[in-house]
């Protein structure tokens, strides 16, 4: 009998990652395969716009879901990610000891 296919599916997501293994036999049962971890012999379903959707594995089975928009970024990740020679500058005040103008933001 030939190795069986394994489908690999993401750990916490369910979401389909490839059919890049087979099962290996078990040394210690003839007969038996070992299969690596997150994965399965059941054949994942066509995901009919892969732009949108994508194949999960959960409670057993396979299902196409609609791919979520990702999350809209926070108010700090806008400032992190936002370029820095286009960020407004900080109110100007003067160093009552150096008498020099310095940057507040």
């Amino acid at each position: 009998m030939a190795n069986p296919i394994v489908y690999h599916y993401h750990h916490t997501t369910g979401v389909y990652l490839n059919a890049a293994s087979e099962a290996d036999p078990d040394p210690m049962d003839e007969g038996n395969w070992l299969y690596p971890a997150d994965t399965t012999t059941k054949v994942p379903p066509n995901v009919p716009n892969p732009k949108t959707q994508h194949a999960v594995f959960a409670d057993g089975a396979w299902a196409v879901q609609t791919i979520p928009p990702p999350p809209k970024p926070t108010h700090a990740e806008n400032v992190a990610n936002a370029p820095k020679n286009r960020l407004v500058r900080g109110p100007q005040i003067s160093d009552v000891l150096t008498g020099q103008t310095v940057d507040r933001g």
